[in-house]
């Protein structure tokens, strides 16, 4: 089991996204995952954990509507300068939590990312031939994007199939199922 991160405050400013979806690879042919049935149970695990992040999060945002609409929308006539004034409220407080919970989300991954590359280290410490080698840019793909959406899916489903997805530097295959 993952163990919940401890809140983060959220940083004074929001960067602008930079997500993009890339086109399909050349070719397109679907490969499975090299991973292990262990290590894809461990990627399901994640994608719990990162699932119920993200239900959290949107029950907050949904909260912050609620709490707006039953606590400060009780005079039947508005100007617009009030309208304003109660968006703007309630768009800071939606970004606040969002930042907090991307943060906490990145956060996350990355202390995920050291885990890793610690048992990389170690093994090579220990002898082991360990080469890794990491693609910023894939993690951006679209088709992987998708393929680990379906993946995640049939786990919601209670399915146990192979995670069909290349992500690896120089393998840059995916597919989402049909």
């Amino acid at each position: 089991p993952v163990a919940r991160p401890q809140p983060l405050r959220p940083p004074s400013a929001v960067a602008p996204s930079r997500a993009r979806r890339d086109p399909p690879p050349a070719g397109g042919r679907a490969m499975s995952s090299d991973l292990s049935d262990a290590s894809q149970q461990h990627v399901r695990d994640y994608l719990g954990f990162l699932r119920r992040k993200r239900d959290a999060c949107i029950s907050e945002v949904a909260a912050e509507f609620k709490e707006l609409r039953e606590s400060r929308l009780i005079e039947e006539m508005y100007t617009a300068e009030d309208v304003n004034g109660l968006l703007d409220g309630l768009l800071g407080t939606v970004r606040a939590n969002m930042v907090r919970e991307i943060t906490e989300t990145s956060h996350s991954s990355a202390l995920l990312l050291v885990q890793v590359l610690e048992q990389a280290d170690a093994a090579a410490a220990a002898g082991a031939e360990v080469a890794i080698d990491l693609d910023i840019d894939r993690t951006e793909d679209g088709e992987l994007h998708r393929a680990i959406a379906s993946f995640e899916q049939d786990s919601l489903q209670g399915g146990k199939g192979a995670l069909s997805v290349k992500a690896h530097v120089g393998k840059p295959v995916a597919r989402a199922p049909p």
